[in-house]
């Protein structure tokens, strides 16, 4: 069975058909194409709409018809607006509804001066609701989170907020922290070499490449390594085998440092774990190894950050907190009153963005809400958050131009 099957790229379309090979009556898909919101790792949701030309006649394709979530207003306004914009959608039947759908409120479109009043209206939303429903609030990206916070915080109401685990900053050390609980987890391992090879520039630029390029020798790397993989086993675990590797190479190869750079970091974990005097010498060699943050008033800056939202954000209230999600992350979520920031022109979609995915990214947004749909436009917004010259007399997104009038109902705040 495979989920999510718009989601997929070509790589894994490709083992997928030879996992199937002879034996395709075994394959289960399920998916959306009006969903597919991965083209940056290679996804397309062409996938799926080929699905029956690459498994021939025989597959049958089967489509959903029953809304179990969203109200009737709310899909159709979606579908209408994803259809304008991704043209090749698949053919999708005519919506029913679940009898335990009882609400059926239309879309509520936001249009406001600015984006302090779009977050003391959220605010109050939230307030309005959260006693009884959850509330969940989406945005671009964290440039938008201040002046929502700040609101949230000022009405009294906690929140959580989620987003894509970047790979900067500290997280790397949960990786680190998982490879010292166990050197010989092969995969752990794997992870832990792919961040050092993208970050010890130092370290990574002893791979003799035909020129000097930081990328070639970055792949050439990667290349090395999983050339490995050939040798471990049950008895040899990745770790093992570059240990090996790396006492038979010549004293200055590349092999031969990162050996010695795994067996410092093991040494100073095990060995000398209870020194405190250990601590620079253990930062200094992890810090190469994984480059946590750009340089020190970074990384200081992102431990304030983390510090400053495990107390601000969870301060006891007896209410849920509200969720804060980014788009991407957004996806597989539903809540009861779903609110949309950001839907306005050069924002949503950017210029410079692919105006199908992007409308397949909002449509996902949109489809989260059980009960209500809150879409916010401001009119200004701080050039810094917008990266455009003209951060004022913003207009709405032409995504929210291409929602039928029957399933909206428009609010225009002068101030």
């Amino acid at each position: 069975m495979v989920d999510e099957y718009q989601d997929i790229n070509q790589a894994q379309c490709d083992l997928i058909q030879l996992l199937t090979e002879g034996q395709t009556k075994g394959l289960f898909a399920v998916g959306d194409d009006d969903q597919s919101i991965y083209s940056f790792r290679g996804g397309s949701p062409k996938y799926i709409r080929n699905f029956e030309n690459d498994y021939g006649k025989k597959a049958k394709i089967g489509r959903l018809y029953k809304s179990w979530r969203c109200p009737e207003h709310i899909l159709k306004g979606a579908r209408a607006m994803v259809k304008e914009h991704y043209p090749e959608s698949a053919s999708k039947p005519k919506p029913t509804f679940s009898k335990k759908i009882k609400i059926n409120n239309k879309i509520q479109i936001w249009d406001v001066p600015s984006d302090n009043k779009e977050a003391e209206i959220i605010a109050r939303i939230a307030k309005k609701h959260i006693a009884t429903d959850s509330v969940t609030v989406i945005i671009p990206n964290l440039n938008y989170l201040p002046p929502i916070k700040k609101a949230l915080k000022h009405a009294g109401l906690d929140y959580k907020y989620k987003f894509n685990i970047n790979e900067e900053g500290l997280i790397r050390f949960s990786v680190l922290s998982n490879w010292a609980e166990d050197p010989n987890d092969n995969l752990i391992m794997r992870y832990f070499l792919d961040l050092t090879i993208n970050n010890h520039d130092k370290l990574t630029k002893k791979i003799d490449t035909p020129t000097k390029k930081i990328t070639e020798k970055r792949e050439t790397a990667s290349e090395l390594i999983a050339s490995l993989w050939g040798d471990v086993n049950k008895k040899q675990s990745l770790y093992d085998v570059i240990c090996n590797e790396g006492e038979e190479s010549e004293e200055d190869s590349y092999l031969a440092h990162l050996k010695d750079s795994l067996d410092d970091i093991h040494k100073l974990l095990k060995e000398k774990g209870s020194s405190r005097h250990q601590h620079h010498e253990f930062l200094g060699k992890t810090g190469l190894l994984l480059a946590p943050g750009k340089n020190p008033k970074g990384i200081i800056s992102e431990i304030k950050e983390w510090m400053n939202e495990l107390i601000e954000s969870n301060r006891g209230s007896s209410l849920a907190p509200v969720k804060i999600y980014n788009m991407p992350s957004s996806k597989g979520l539903q809540g009861k009153i779903i609110c949309v920031v950001g839907a306005s022109e050069g924002i949503l979609p950017h210029p410079n963005d692919d105006i199908e995915e992007k409308s397949r990214l909002f449509y996902v947004a949109m489809t989260r809400a059980k009960k209500e749909l809150h879409l916010f436009s401001a009119r200004r917004r701080l050039g810094s958050v917008t990266y455009k010259k003209d951060s004022y007399q913003i207009k709405k997104s032409p995504y929210i131009k291409s929602i039928p009038k029957q399933h909206i109902e428009e609010k225009y705040i002068r101030a």
